[in-house]
């Protein structure tokens, strides 16, 4: 040891002055006794920080872990996958077992599942008209999601209130179902002032639908009748409440079509019947009389019996039909000429008539020929185009 203030060396270990300068000395440790006393210490303390840091390190990855896996499990929820989401949760769970999130998040997805799983119920009964069920199922749920705001409820809140409004769409559909007139669709479709746009929006096309396949049954019937007018009317009427629906306006260009050809057809048809009915009536006028028979006997004393038959070819009932006629014998000399009257006096159509005649004191064989027919047509019944 060494003096600082003089420079004396070979200076006991332990003195505290220089024996030489009376100096005080410094209470220097050689620098490997140092190097030893303190080197342990040091090591230690880093040895320590490494292993603190470490587990820092490790516990924060831990964390940032289980804090991935939440979300991630959130995310799952979120779409509807439950079941995958809680198995995440019980993963983290072993890694954080005093992370009371975890388990409140646990416990958020499981309610969550559980409304799931009633709304499902409900739009079961909706797809069966179970509507009371239904309706009573949606009080029940309605009263769970009561307070209930965590982000997980979020889609099954708008879940839940489309189902509610299926309910409501449902009974009313069922009911206008039983409604058979445009009139009383109309009144159910002022009725529906209470919903709210997107219950009215579902509820109005509904019943316009309605309106649509009611109204193009019955314009369909009357057209099926040609009865043009009424089954205009019907589609104009529904197209107040179905504007510019195709089918209505297609079935409407139908009913256009088919009344200009039926009219087409029906002056076509009048013209024949025109037609038709004046040849008949010439018939009836000049052709309806026709000689069926006409036979000529001559008995012992020389007289001549002549009997006949005629039948009205026609289609009216004829009156008063006379017959000219003149009678010959075998050379064409005339021996009479006259008239008889047929009988009956009415004849209907295609009914036969009696023709007698006598020729007293011929005493030869003699023939009738007809020269002329004249009857009588009766009145017709009814208008002319019937």
């Amino acid at each position: 040891m060494s003096c600082h203030n003089c420079g004396s060396t070979n200076i006991h270990e332990g003195a505290r002055f220089c024996p030489f300068c009376g100096t005080r000395l410094k209470n220097e440790i050689n620098r490997k006794h140092l190097i030893k006393y303190i080197s342990l210490p040091v090591a230690s303390f880093v040895i320590v920080t490494f292993l603190v840091v470490l587990g820092y390190k490790h516990e924060e990855n831990v964390n940032a872990q289980v804090v991935d896996q939440q979300r991630k499990a959130e995310e799952l929820a979120l779409s509807g996958r439950y079941e995958e989401a809680l198995s995440l949760l019980e993963a983290a769970k072993k890694d954080r077992t005093d992370y009371s999130v975890l388990k409140k998040e646990m416990d958020h997805i499981e309610f969550a599942q559980d409304i799931s799983e009633q709304i499902n119920d409900v739009n079961d009964h909706i797809k069966n008209t179970e509507f009371e069920e239904a309706r009573t199922q949606i009080k029940t749920i309605s009263k769970q999601l009561q307070g209930e705001n965590t982000v997980l409820l979020s889609p099954l809140k708008a879940n839940f209130q489309e189902s509610s409004t299926n309910v409501t769409v449902g009974e009313i559909k069922k009911e206008i179902n039983t409604l058979n007139s445009i009139d009383l669709l109309s009144d159910k479709l002022k009725s529906i002032a209470y919903l709210d746009n997107v219950e009215a929006a579902k509820v109005e096309n509904q019943i316009v639908t309605r309106m649509v396949e009611l109204s193009t049954k019955q314009a369909e019937d009357k057209l099926s009748r040609n009865h043009f007018n009424e089954a205009s009317y019907i589609i104009e009427e529904a197209l107040q409440y179905a504007v510019n629906n195709e089918k209505l306006i297609s079935l409407k260009e139908k009913i256009e079509q088919e009344r200009e050809s039926f009219l087409v057809a029906e002056r076509v048809r009048i013209e024949k019947a025109i037609s038709a009915a004046k040849k008949e009536e010439e018939k009836n006028k000049n052709k309806a009389v026709e000689v069926k028979k006409l036979n000529v006997k001559l008995d012992d004393f020389g007289d001549a019996y002549i009997e006949g038959e005629v039948i009205n070819n026609g289609t009216r009932d004829i009156n008063s039909v006379v017959v000219e006629f003149i009678i010959k014998d075998k050379q064409g000399k005339e021996i009479e000429k006259g008239k008889t009257n047929i009988f009956p006096n009415t004849l209907h159509p295609n009914e036969t008539g009696k023709l007698k005649h006598i020729v007293y004191g011929v005493k030869k064989d003699i023939k009738m020929e007809i020269r002329n027919m004249n009857w009588y047509l009766s009145e017709k019944e009814g208008s002319p185009d019937e």
